[in-house]
């Protein structure tokens, strides 16, 4: 028993941060938005970052690294990203969607999409799929980007004026993770480009 838990425990890092998300999404979805609420998933936001990178690390530190743990680390950060996001865009879509932020979270959204489509066919062709620094980056500025999000709509519910700045900062965030995410889908291209021209 102890062997097996020493072997999963980077895994039950991540499956923690599945149940977290889980209880996050049953929040924003089926519970009222009020400012306890806010505040509870900004804790939540602000403690799931963090263990996106504590899974890896344990497992790196403990040598029981694994594919297995590679793949639920991509569901986990896909589950989280595109549930929260798409709650977001659908909390204040508007019809002006190219003068608006919610341009930038169907950017987000769509992304994400590609990536796991990318994922699946790079699992299937036998291509590394595992993330490039572009693809961390992209995590990390998501993952800066909810929290900030949950942060406005609390300070909002509590009737504080949110300033320009605090909205422009949430919008390089999210630009920064439409490029990363871009230059991710080109890193892909490449070493898939690669592989072809191995074979």
């Amino acid at each position: 028993m102890k062997r097996f838990l020493f072997k999963h425990i980077a895994d039950m890092v991540t499956i923690a941060r599945i149940a977290l998300t889980t209880w996050m999404n049953y929040i924003v979805w089926f519970d009222d938005m009020n400012a306890t609420n806010l505040r509870s998933l900004l804790v939540l936001a602000i403690i799931v970052g963090p263990t996106d990178g504590l899974d890896g690390w344990i497992a790196r530190k403990l040598g029981i690294t694994s594919k297995f743990g590679g793949y639920l680390d991509e569901i986990a950060d896909k589950y989280y990203t595109i549930s929260l996001f798409s709650f977001f865009l659908l909390l204040s879509w508007n019809f002006r969607i190219f003068f608006s932020i919610d341009f930038l979270f169907v950017l987000v959204l769509f992304i994400e999409a590609l990536l796991i489509l990318i994922y699946i066919k790079g699992f299937i062709d036998g291509i590394d799929t595992s993330p490039s620094k572009f693809g961390k980056w992209k995590t990390t500025f998501q993952f800066i980007a909810i929290p900030w999000l949950f942060a406005i709509r609390w300070l909002e519910v509590q009737g504080v004026d949110v300033s320009f700045f605090t909205h422009l900062g949430l919008i390089i965030f999210l630009i920064s993770t439409i490029v990363c995410g871009a230059f991710s889908i080109l890193n892909y291209c490449q070493r898939a480009n690669s592989k072809e021209k191995e074979v």
